[in-house]
């Protein structure tokens, strides 16, 4: 199976139905066209023609707010749905996202329409999931400047650069980012003194010193003011940055720009920023002995201070600050809004080169009243193609890639106790992390059992390498998980073996490209927090039901024994899994062991 074929299960998934259906009123789009070309023209009265008199001073008011007051120069919409409304109560929804050259206010528009004359007329208009203002953070805007040192310093961190270049942001009257090159000093000193500890482990002092040559700050206007000193000598002008400096300056924003505090979404090509709030900030650099690190302090996290080596891809402290050293600010939390209560998931997989294209059918139950949004941990390599509700209307979603987060919002609220469903289509390249354990240890007992990793041409995916949407706050759920692989591939995942088999026909036009090839059924009915599995040229070698829980052993293709304790030594791996796998379910173990 080619690479490019797995992408077909959505081209042909994603194709609107135009077809005539009862119920269908075709008109719709060209009415939202209509909309759209009257607001990019500007021709306000043709827009506020569309809706009904009693709407329309209400709707003038709007447009002034935007293109005057806030100075958008540009909406864009988006409907929902493809013109399917129900005649008796038409009903349609419409994304609208404002712009100018530096911020976004996306919309959700609830409409209700009436019959007009020639068409539709908007009889009633909701707006709903406002987003705040969002920003198109551009470096470098406008000439830098050179300045004799500044100095950016913050509860554990502080950096000192002179003779340094300084590229400012393009957001008129607001300071969130400034990016910095030259020689610069880096000093960062845990308060805490097990995470001075852990430095000590890394890099043999409690204390991390370094020379860097850039940083890129991302903070509210607010900590700009307290925490960063810029000083300048008054004389004759300081020499222009050169060619070779302004392209690096391109370069590194390329590189940093979309780490932190910046959304992807569907609505707009370029990534939009979030203003950091209070002491929210984030300080990317590059040392000469330690290489690419971030350090990011959120006062909502638990544990506020982030160190993360983005070189070798790892946290290297993760801690809260002794409290002297900041004032955190107040956080009240009621709680999850939502809970995760099934996953049903389709995963077209190329072992090969570590492709896949998958369709996740994700059930919340809502804890709330009025809960138009949840959040799931995503792994950023990977596209969403698509985000549909349960009755497929396009959903607006927004990917945090710094976080690995995307956040999903509702046409409408939902109730508390009422179930929601969504379906996140996407594809990508997935390559497996590498596990940052092989010892799995049981509370009190003494004894420590090593899981070694699967060997040969086998690929494990657990719940780290975020393979799918997964719940932020570790809800338990049930799944129903179908694999296709190619011929000579086996997926063993956790849960029971519900079905096998070969795709020799087409059984859904879905399915199309993908005949010939293998799958294998997971169903998960006991709830569990996390779901993995394993691809590779497996085969079945022995298979133990005598047990609690049954044990099905699966090695490489070209191993031809085993240990004879190796069941022995998978039972006492499952006790320790029963948190992960749920009791009683069949867990598949995989190994080649010589």
């Amino acid at each position: 199976m080619k690479a490019a074929a797995l992408g077909l299960l959505f081209s042909l998934a994603l194709t609107p139905c135009l077809s005539a259906a009862p119920g269908d009123i075709p008109d719709t789009q060209a009415f939202i066209l209509k909309l759209q070309s009257a607001l990019q023209a500007k021709d306000f009265g043709t827009y506020l023609e569309a809706y009904t008199p009693s709407l329309r001073a209400a709707q003038k008011d709007s447009l002034d707010l935007f293109f005057d007051r806030l100075q958008m120069e540009t909406v864009t919409l988006h409907p929902a749905s493809q013109g399917m409304v129900n005649p008796q109560d038409p009903e349609i929804f419409v994304q609208a996202i404002y712009k100018n050259a530096y911020s976004a206010i996306i919309e959700t528009w609830q409409l209700g329409l009436a019959p007009g004359s020639g068409g539709w007329m908007i009889a009633e208009k909701t707006v709903r999931g406002s987003v705040s203002r969002l920003y198109s953070i551009q470096l470098p805007a406008g000439p830098p400047e050179r300045v004799d040192s500044i100095e950016v310093r913050h509860v554990d961190i502080r950096l000192n650069f002179r003779n340094a270049l300084i590229f400012y942001d393009n957001v008129p009257g607001l300071d969130t980012a400034l990016l910095i090159i030259g020689r610069g000093s880096l000093v960062f000193s845990p308060s805490d003194p097990g995470e001075s500890h852990q430095l000590s482990l890394i890099y043999k002092s409690p204390h991390l010193q370094d020379t860097v040559s850039y940083a890129y700050i991302r903070c509210s206007p607010s900590f700009f003011g307290r925490n960063i000193t810029i000083r300048k000598t008054p004389g004759p002008p300081k020499p222009p940055a050169t060619r070779a400096e302004t392209d690096q300056a391109a370069s590194l924003f390329r590189k940093l720009g979309s780490n932190y505090f910046t959304i992807q979404t569907p609505l707009s090509a370029e990534p939009l920023s979030f203003l950091p709030q209070g002491d929210e900030a984030s300080f990317e650099f590059d040392g000469r002995k330690t290489g690419e690190m971030a350090y990011v302090y959120s006062p909502f996290a638990d544990e506020e201070v982030i160190l993360y080596n983005r070189a070798r891809g790892r946290y290297v402290n993760f801690y809260s600050p002794a409290r002297e050293k900041v004032e955190r600010r107040m956080f009240v939390s009621f709680g999850q809004k939502s809970n995760v209560e099934r996953y049903e998931i389709e995963v077209a997989l190329e072992p090969a080169d570590f492709r896949l294209s998958a369709r996740a059918r994700i059930r919340f139950l809502a804890a709330v009243d009025g809960l138009d949004a949840v959040s799931l941990k995503f792994n950023p390599s990977l596209e969403i193609l698509r985000v549909y509700d349960s009755r497929h209307r396009e959903l607006f979603f927004t990917q945090d890639r710094g976080g690995r987060l995307i956040y999903i919002y509702f046409l409408e609220p939902v109730e508390a106790l009422e179930a929601a469903e969504v379906e996140v289509l996407y594809r990508g390249r997935l390559e497996p992390p590498p596990q940052a354990n092989d010892a799995v240890s049981a509370g009190q007992q003494s004894n420590t059992v090593v899981f070694i990793g699967p060997r040969y041409e086998t690929y494990f995916y657990s719940r780290s390498a975020l393979w799918y949407p997964a719940p932020p706050e570790g809800d338990f759920f049930t799944a129903r998980m179908k694999f296709i692989v190619p011929p000579g591939y086996t997926v063993v995942a956790n849960g029971r073996l519900a079905e096998q088999g070969t795709l020799n026909g087409v059984q859904r036009v879905t399915e199309f490209d993908k005949a010939g090839s293998d799958y294998m059924v997971y169903d998960i009915g006991t709830p569990v927090k996390y779901l993995s599995f394993l691809v590779g040229r497996l085969s079945l070698t022995e298979e133990d039901r005598a047990g609690s829980p049954p044990v099905s052993c699966y090695v490489a293709s070209d191993v031809r024994w085993l240990r004879r304790d190796f069941l022995d030594d998978a039972r006492k791996i499952l006790a320790f899994y029963q948190d992960l796998f749920g009791q009683g379910q069949l867990f598949q173990v995989l190994e080649a062991i010589r």
